[in-house]
Protein backbone atom coordinates (compact mmCIF):
# COMPACT_ATOMS: atom_id res chain seq x y z
CA UNK A 1 0.00 0.00 0.00
CA UNK A 2 1.58 3.79 -0.86
CA UNK A 3 1.77 6.05 1.60
CA UNK A 4 -0.74 8.36 0.63
CA UNK A 5 -3.10 5.45 0.56
CA UNK A 6 -2.14 4.62 4.45
CA UNK A 7 -2.86 8.12 5.14
CA UNK A 8 -6.35 8.51 3.78
CA UNK A 9 -9.03 8.40 6.15
CA UNK A 10 -11.15 5.42 4.29
CA UNK A 11 -14.39 6.20 6.96
CA UNK A 12 -15.18 9.48 3.89
CA UNK A 13 -14.13 7.75 0.78
CA UNK A 14 -18.05 7.31 -0.86
CA UNK A 15 -17.91 3.72 -2.64
CA UNK A 16 -20.88 3.12 -5.26
CA UNK A 17 -22.47 0.02 -4.37
CA UNK A 18 -21.80 -3.00 -6.88
CA UNK A 19 -23.57 -5.94 -5.90
CA UNK A 20 -27.60 -6.21 -6.81
CA UNK A 21 -29.63 -8.58 -4.78
CA UNK A 22 -33.15 -9.56 -6.45
CA UNK A 23 -36.28 -10.59 -4.61
CA UNK A 24 -39.89 -11.95 -4.80
CA UNK A 25 -42.73 -10.74 -3.23
CA UNK A 26 -46.34 -11.08 -3.58
CA UNK A 27 -48.28 -8.02 -4.11
CA UNK A 28 -49.46 -7.62 -0.69
CA UNK A 29 -45.82 -7.44 0.59
CA UNK A 30 -44.73 -5.17 -2.26
CA UNK A 31 -47.38 -3.11 -1.23
CA UNK A 32 -46.22 -3.54 2.67
CA UNK A 33 -42.95 -2.48 1.46
CA UNK A 34 -43.86 0.55 -0.32
CA UNK A 35 -46.21 1.82 2.25
CA UNK A 36 -43.23 1.56 4.98
CA UNK A 37 -40.58 3.24 2.75
CA UNK A 38 -43.24 6.29 1.99
CA UNK A 39 -43.63 6.57 5.73
CA UNK A 40 -40.27 6.72 6.34
CA UNK A 41 -40.15 8.75 3.24
CA UNK A 42 -36.61 6.56 1.78
CA UNK A 43 -36.73 4.28 -1.07
CA UNK A 44 -37.53 0.33 -0.28
CA UNK A 45 -34.14 -0.49 -1.52
CA UNK A 46 -32.73 1.93 1.50
CA UNK A 47 -35.66 0.84 4.32
CA UNK A 48 -34.49 -2.80 3.12
CA UNK A 49 -30.67 -2.21 3.41
CA UNK A 50 -31.14 -0.23 6.96
CA UNK A 51 -33.51 -2.96 8.76
CA UNK A 52 -30.90 -5.98 7.18
CA UNK A 53 -27.78 -4.69 8.18
CA UNK A 54 -29.46 -2.66 11.26
CA UNK A 55 -28.53 0.58 10.28
CA UNK A 56 -30.93 3.42 11.24
CA UNK A 57 -32.94 5.01 8.31
CA UNK A 58 -31.11 7.97 7.66
CA UNK A 59 -31.48 9.17 4.21
CA UNK A 60 -34.51 11.06 2.93
CA UNK A 61 -35.21 9.89 -1.10
CA UNK A 62 -38.11 11.10 -2.58
CA UNK A 63 -39.72 8.58 -4.53
CA UNK A 64 -40.35 8.53 -8.63
CA UNK A 65 -43.52 9.14 -9.36
CA UNK A 66 -45.92 7.70 -11.93
CA UNK A 67 -44.78 7.79 -15.74
CA UNK A 68 -46.26 11.30 -16.77
CA UNK A 69 -48.35 12.06 -19.06
CA UNK A 70 -46.36 12.88 -22.47
CA UNK A 71 -49.19 14.36 -24.24
CA UNK A 72 -50.33 17.06 -21.89
CA UNK A 73 -46.88 17.82 -21.27
CA UNK A 74 -46.81 18.45 -24.79
CA UNK A 75 -49.61 20.77 -24.60
CA UNK A 76 -48.24 22.91 -21.50
CA UNK A 77 -45.51 23.14 -23.81
CA UNK A 78 -46.90 24.27 -26.83
CA UNK A 79 -48.85 26.71 -24.48
CA UNK A 80 -46.30 28.11 -22.84
CA UNK A 81 -44.23 28.71 -26.50
CA UNK A 82 -47.28 30.55 -27.61
CA UNK A 83 -47.70 32.43 -24.14
CA UNK A 84 -43.92 33.42 -24.34
CA UNK A 85 -44.38 34.98 -28.09
CA UNK A 86 -47.45 37.43 -26.51
CA UNK A 87 -44.90 38.70 -24.00
CA UNK A 88 -42.27 38.94 -26.31
CA UNK A 89 -44.71 40.83 -29.08
CA UNK A 90 -45.56 43.77 -26.23
CA UNK A 91 -41.73 43.77 -25.14
CA UNK A 92 -40.59 44.36 -28.88
CA UNK A 93 -43.63 46.87 -29.63
CA UNK A 94 -42.18 49.12 -26.46
CA UNK A 95 -38.82 48.59 -27.10
CA UNK A 96 -39.08 49.58 -30.69
CA UNK A 97 -41.45 52.97 -29.54
CA UNK A 98 -44.45 51.74 -30.06
CA UNK A 99 -47.19 52.75 -27.60
CA UNK A 100 -49.41 49.83 -26.22
CA UNK A 101 -52.40 51.35 -24.62
CA UNK A 102 -52.39 50.57 -20.97
CA UNK A 103 -55.86 48.50 -21.18
CA UNK A 104 -54.76 46.47 -23.86
CA UNK A 105 -51.24 45.58 -22.09
CA UNK A 106 -53.40 45.15 -18.93
CA UNK A 107 -56.17 42.84 -20.48
CA UNK A 108 -52.93 40.42 -22.27
CA UNK A 109 -50.98 40.54 -18.72
CA UNK A 110 -54.52 39.38 -17.27
CA UNK A 111 -54.98 36.43 -19.50
CA UNK A 112 -50.93 35.46 -19.37
CA UNK A 113 -51.26 35.20 -15.71
CA UNK A 114 -54.99 33.22 -16.33
CA UNK A 115 -53.07 30.82 -18.84
CA UNK A 116 -50.24 30.44 -16.55
CA UNK A 117 -52.45 29.07 -13.12
CA UNK A 118 -54.00 26.95 -15.48
CA UNK A 119 -51.21 25.24 -16.94
CA UNK A 120 -49.67 25.28 -13.25
CA UNK A 121 -52.61 23.43 -12.23
CA UNK A 122 -52.30 21.22 -15.70
CA UNK A 123 -48.12 20.50 -15.19
CA UNK A 124 -49.29 18.84 -11.40
CA UNK A 125 -51.85 16.88 -13.54
CA UNK A 126 -49.66 15.32 -15.98
CA UNK A 127 -46.77 14.68 -13.29
CA UNK A 128 -49.29 13.12 -10.89
CA UNK A 129 -48.62 15.75 -8.38
CA UNK A 130 -50.82 17.61 -6.20
CA UNK A 131 -50.15 21.87 -5.63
Amino acid sequence: MSEENAKRDWSKVHRRAARQVNIRLTPEEADELNARAEQAQTTVAHLLKSSGLAQPVTRRVTQRTAAADVELLRSIHADLGRLSGNSYQIVRAMNFGRTVPDAEAIEMLREIRAALLRLRGQLFTALNREP
